[in-house]
């Protein structure tokens, strides 16, 4: 739907061609997440395992030969795991970089796809959720064609990897718009 209000009566409008492409991305990377349970299942025990490693060699070395018990290190483990996944899911552009390293990491092709998606890194996602919030609080925004076109490659890519399992550009359909072709 967010395609077609860009083709038409969006066009001239950038701040809500920005927003109507932003939330997919959100509803995207917050399904990813939970559908994948990155943040929780097996990869989390391993996360406690790796954090109680950790902490072990810490308390050894920096906390004068100090060693807890299995039950104390199991629960520090726990409880540092347990913020880690809130401080991550706390914050929009953490989701976002989140669920799309998973989805770079099971692409199957490479190429152009992950090559853009790796220039479209942390910091760039950083810049275009504060560009979400400044016009979500009505802020006034100058969004330039490159926020655009980054966050509508964000949008068609994600939507179209996630449920259809393939890359947007085999299955979208060429259209103009007053001689423009407005998706190359």
């Amino acid at each position: 739907m967010c395609f077609i209000g860009a083709l038409h009566e969006y066009r001239n409008h950038s701040e809500e061609q920005f927003f109507m492409h932003f939330k997919p991305i959100e509803r995207v990377a917050k399904l990813r997440l939970n559908n994948t349970k990155l943040l929780t299942g097996i990869s989390s025990e391993a996360r406690k395992k790796l954090i109680k490693d950790f902490l072990e060699q810490l308390f050894l070395s920096n906390f004068d030969n100090t060693f807890f018990d299995e039950e104390t290190f199991n629960e520090l483990a726990g409880e540092l795991n347990s913020t880690l996944k809130n401080i991550l899911e706390r914050k929009n552009h953490r989701r976002i970089v989140l669920a799309l390293s998973n989805i770079i990491n099971n692409l199957d092709e490479g190429g152009s796809t992950k090559s853009t998606f790796y220039r479209i890194d942390s910091k760039r996602i950083q810049q275009l959720v504060k560009i979400r919030n400044d016009i979500a609080h009505g802020n006034k925004v100058n969004v330039s064609p490159d926020d655009l076109g980054d966050v509508e490659y964000l949008s068609r890519q994600l939507i179209t990897l996630v449920f259809f399992g393939v890359n947007f550009e085999k299955v979208y359909l060429r259209s103009k718009k007053f001689g423009n072709d407005l998706w190359s």
